[in-house]
């Protein structure tokens, strides 16, 4: 089974992907800080991450950062879904971003296609 690890500070956002990810067979995993997400995924192995950019403590683009700087995640597929306007340049740190509230069709097309290259 597919993991994928959604890191969010705002529980409906969460739910939201759970409900969604869930449905499409995914193992969902889910958390509210980018800091216990970098320790989930030593232990979890994820196939791919959504990371919202605006969270206290750690933004989901040192996030990324971090994730880019490991051996065993600077391959991983990862999606920004986030309330923030994407002006940033993604310099390689994540491969797609979604401004919520994203359409779910569009979001799960994205995943599908990152999963598969």
């Amino acid at each position: 089974m597919t993991t994928i690890l959604a890191v969010d500070d705002e529980p409906d956002s969460l739910d939201f992907l759970r409900a969604a990810l869930t449905q499409e067979s995914f193992e969902f995993v889910g958390t509210s800080s980018a800091a216990e997400a970098l320790e989930l995924v030593g232990t979890r192995k994820p196939q791919l991450m959504i990371v919202d950019v605006m969270m206290p403590g750690m933004t989901g683009f040192e996030l990324c950062a971090r994730l880019r700087m490991r051996e065993d995640t600077r391959e991983m597929p990862i999606i920004v879904y986030s309330a923030f306007p994407m002006r940033h340049s993604n310099a390689g740190l994540y491969q797609r971003a979604f401004v919520k509230p994203a359409d779910l069709e569009e979001l799960l097309h994205a995943i599908r296609s990152l999963l598969t290259s």
